[in-house]
């Protein structure tokens, strides 16, 4: 039974593959739905700034978003384990562009000057997100210049019996790329999770043609086993994520996120 369980799965699983790469390679765009345009993400950095004295050290971030973009404070957790982060983020609107859909934000957090474990910003507009870590080891005080907002982002989807398959083309970004999920069911005490991008239900596969071409991620989502299992999908995110250019970079990385269900 085991044997054919497994045979069953491989079968399905290169069936998937060879779908998925032969989809990329052959691009009939009329079988593809545009999801979003080509375009820049919700959010641009900028500048960082960082200020130390005996007893603390903060980071303030300016950041262009668009309105209604929203910090997590920290200060709805209960885990204990969240402590440490409640008081010491701030999240304020600086001004509002003429168009009325972006503005300008000021990010703050301060902690204490022996602290090494820092606290990231988090920030979320509808399907999208941005998380950014700092580092407490340079010795830069002011960084102005971010590659991340360089990075444009285009995502098609395309629905078949059983499955469907999501195409996102990333442009003018030297970035890593992947993708995150929450598979789970929902019980008496809420969603609970089982699974994340397992190759029971997923398979996510990414095109690499040079850093001065458009970069391509797929995605083949197996709804037939999701509906057989008896699990759905809480959430799929595809990310971008981008890593320092420089040592001395105030910021070690800034991840952003598009919500695809």
């Amino acid at each position: 039974m085991r044997i054919k369980s497994t045979v069953l799965f491989l079968v399905v699983y290169f069936f998937a593959i060879n779908t998925l790469v032969r989809v990329i390679c052959t691009d009939p765009e009329e079988e593809w739905t545009l999801v979003r345009q080509m375009g820049f993400t919700g959010f641009k950095i900028n500048r960082v700034q960082k200020f130390e004295d005996e007893e603390t050290q903060t980071y303030t971030t300016i950041i262009e978003a668009p309105k209604g973009t929203k910090m997590d404070l920290h200060d709805s957790k209960t885990d204990i384990h969240y402590n440490i982060l409640r008081n010491t983020s701030e999240w304020r609107q600086l001004s509002i562009d003429d168009d009325q859909s972006s503005a300008l934000y000021e990010a703050k957090i301060t902690m204490e000057a022996s602290e090494r474990l820092l606290l990231w910003i988090s920030l979320t507009y509808g399907p999208q997100s941005l998380d950014i870590d700092f580092s407490p080891f340079v010795q830069s005080v002011e960084q102005d210049d971010f590659k991340f907002n360089d990075c444009q982002f285009q995502v098609e989807r395309m629905d078949g019996p059983g499955w469907t398959k999501y195409k996102i083309i990333v442009r003018g970004c030297v970035c890593r790329r992947s993708f995150s999920a929450s598979v789970g069911k929902q019980t008496s005490s809420g969603f609970e999770e089982t699974a994340g991008v397992s190759a029971l239900y997923f398979f996510p596969f990414h095109l690499y043609e040079g850093s001065k071409k458009d970069q391509t991620s797929s995605i083949f989502i197996n709804r037939t086993a999701l509906a057989q299992d008896g699990v759905k999908i809480q959430s799929l995110k595809f990310l971008i994520i981008r890593d320092p250019d420089n040592f001395s970079d105030l910021l070690t990385q800034s991840i952003f996120g598009y919500l695809l269900t």
